[in-house]
């Protein structure tokens, strides 16, 4: 299949983020490559939540920003399934609502497709912003297999994925009934399919915040993560153990419940400690785990002088 320019369309899902949609919008619109059209998927069920979101497409008065409903299930794959039903553009760039695309991003994606490719991913800069550290992901060109995503590789974010939309629809799309692992299952369906491609591009900024880091659920991930195992057990087995897999992921998820117990404060730091020694206990080679444990033991600010000092 050749590729046309401009057939883009750009899948925005937001819920309760009206600050944050419209550094995401003007990302999208600034684009050197311009999208067909800028998909806004309204997942507010308040009324005043979603005045607010057309409000904020409207200040643009740009004709390619449509606002629509989730029709799905509430959730983010809902909205991303609403949004990949409407689509007219033949590949889906997906932003959320709290990321900005980089300039250049939908030209460098679409540069990585060739016709056996369903799917491209770019690189991304990671930004904390209650930390104020920005670190970036390092992907080069080359495939990522269906192996690859098992052994733990993966896209960072759906915000740095573009994808035919007929790749995603042979997928089935989004499972709309997974508590967590919706992206990473979503890939291991199109990766089953379709010929996925990295590239050195930078194409989004990543940014973690406060709400986002309260938001997480340990118990909703490791329900996820159990589902995951049990879809699709028999493919893992074939790559490593089911052990293995099962750290690799909840090495992730004390990770992350350690980062939330450092944004409530210094009398968290004892339990953000063990939640850093337990993903170490996991995955005892993560640079970065080592990183944000030094971290929480030294106090943030002393770790960054450490650090100036000795680069």
């Amino acid at each position: 299949m050749t590729k046309k320019m401009n057939d883009i369309s750009v899948i925005i899902p937001t819920y309760k983020r009206k600050d944050k949609l419209k550094r995401a919008l003007t990302s999208a619109l600034q684009q050197s490559m311009p999208a067909r059209e800028i998909i806004v998927v309204d997942d507010n069920r308040d009324e005043a939540e979603s005045l607010a979101v057309k409000e904020c497409i409207a200040s643009f008065d740009d004709p390619r920003l449509l606002w629509i409903p989730n029709f799905r299930k509430p959730g983010g794959c809902g909205a991303r399934n609403s949004g990949i039903m409407t689509a007219k553009g033949a590949f889906i760039a997906f932003l959320d609502d709290d990321d900005v695309f980089l300039p250049g991003a939908l030209q460098a994606h679409f540069d990585a497709f060739d016709a056996a490719t369903g799917m491209v991913y770019g690189n991304c800069q990671v930004v904390d912003d209650l930390y104020k550290v920005t670190e970036t992901t390092a992907f080069k060109k080359a495939p990522l297999s269906f192996s690859d995503l098992i052994r733990g590789d993966c896209p960072p974010s759906s915000s740095v994925v573009m994808a035919r939309r007929t790749a995603l629809l042979e997928a089935g799309m989004f499972d709309e009934s997974l508590p967590s692992f919706q992206d990473y299952d979503m890939w291991l369906k199109v990766a089953r399919l379709h010929t996925i491609m990295s590239h050195e591009g930078l194409v989004a900024k990543f940014i973690q915040h406060d709400g986002q880091r309260t938001s997480i659920n340990f118990d909703r991930r490791r329900a996820g993560l159990d589902i995951i195992v049990e879809k699709w057990s028999a493919d893992i087995v074939k790559v490593r153990s089911l052990k293995s897999f099962v750290n690799h992921f909840m090495a992730g998820a004390y990770f992350n419940s350690g980062a939330v117990a450092l944004t409530l404060g210094t009398r968290h730091r004892v339990e953000a400690v063990r939640y850093f020694l337990r993903a170490l206990r996991l995955k005892f080679s993560s640079r970065r785990y080592w990183k944000w444990t030094v971290f929480s033991l030294l106090g943030f600010q002393l770790t960054k002088k450490i650090r100036s000092i000795h680069p």
